[in-house]
Order: C-alpha cells, then structure tokens, then sequence
C-alpha cells in the first residue's frame, strides 16, 4: 500500500460560494479570503482528486496542456497553503 497525497481544507476552515467567488476563512476570526472563479476551480478540483492529479485536471477543465497552467496552480495552492487555509495529507491507498 502507498501513501496518497490529497489536499484537504485545514481544520476550522469554513467555504461559502456566491456569484462565482469562493470564500474562504479560518473560523471563528478569520480573514476571509476571495477566490475568483478559477482559483475557485482550482480549490474544488484540488479537494476532489489526488494532489498529483490536480494540474492536469484544472488543464483539462480549460481545454489547456498541464504546462500551461502547472504555475498558476502551483501558486494558488501553496498561496492557500501558506495562509494555512488548505494542507496535504497522505491518505492510505
């Protein structure tokens, strides 16, 4: 069996969505942060497959090859990862 590494949101993070911005915050104070609709995309394709997945996946959703969107990914990832919004965990697969 190998570890999987996945992204999850940290503990005590709550989203809410509205006219195509994602909020995120770290309850109960906050700061709440604004994701437009393609770091929103992003964040709900990083939550819903294996980390080693997500680019290729956020290129497939654009019509776009992994390269073109590897940077942009990789920064909002670890922008939100930074904010300690969102942390990889090793899942037993």
């Amino acid at each position: 069996m190998t570890a999987e590494l996945r992204w999850v949101l940290a503990e005590d993070v709550a989203v809410a969505e509205d006219a195509g911005y994602t909020y995120l915050a770290a309850l109960p104070d906050g700061p709440i942060v604004v994701l437009d609709t393609v770091a929103g995309v992003i964040l709900q394709i990083a939550l819903d497959v294996p980390a080693d997945k997500v680019t290729a996946e956020v290129a497939a959703a654009y019509g776009k090859v992994p390269t073109e969107v590897d940077a942009a990914v990789s920064e909002c990832l670890s922008g939100l990862e930074r904010a300690r919004l969102l942390r990889r965990v090793g899942a037993r697969g």
